[in-house]
């Protein structure tokens, strides 16, 4: 009777584990990214480096992607698309998730280089660009809002 119970408890033991196993990866696994999940808005990530530079990024520089291309935004401090720059993009397949590459003629009149990195979180992800002027930018999908000073 008592080695019944002990090996009816190990199998119970043994069952919680697995199950526990399975929701622990489920939740720190990163995210699955396709094509639909890039389309859309991004902005200056600014918990990745948080200050005075991040906010100035984040209140001057944004981009969106669509279907088709990617077009870069440049604001002065109120906001206010004072200048943009669309470039055709293609996506590369054969990584874990989709890798944008972004085709330019001119590459000094974009002020980030041709082939961001994604990076992929559990729940998010983020794209880093380097830039020859500042170095690699953070940018995340959000819709870009005003800083309250």
């Amino acid at each position: 009777m008592e080695i019944g119970k002990i090996v009816a408890g190990c199998w119970i033991l043994l069952i919680l584990f697995f199950i526990s196993a399975g929701i622990f990866n489920a939740i720190n696994s990163k995210m699955n990214v396709d094509k639909k999940d890039i389309y859309g808005n991004y902005v200056i990530d600014r918990e990745m480096f948080a200050g005075k530079n991040a906010n100035w990024q984040y209140n001057h520089f944004k981009f969106k992607i669509d279907e088709e291309e990617f077009i870069f935004y440049n604001m002065n401090n109120d906001g206010i698309v004072i200048d943009s720059i669309k470039r055709k993009i293609i996506f590369v397949n054969g990584y874990s998730s989709p890798q944008l590459r972004i085709f330019s003629s001119d590459d000094k009149s974009l002020l980030i280089e041709n082939e961001p990195t994604l990076y992929r979180k559990s729940w998010s992800f983020y794209y880093v660009f380097r830039s020859k002027k500042y170095g690699n930018m953070f940018f995340k999908k959000d819709n870009w809002k005003k800083l309250e000073n």
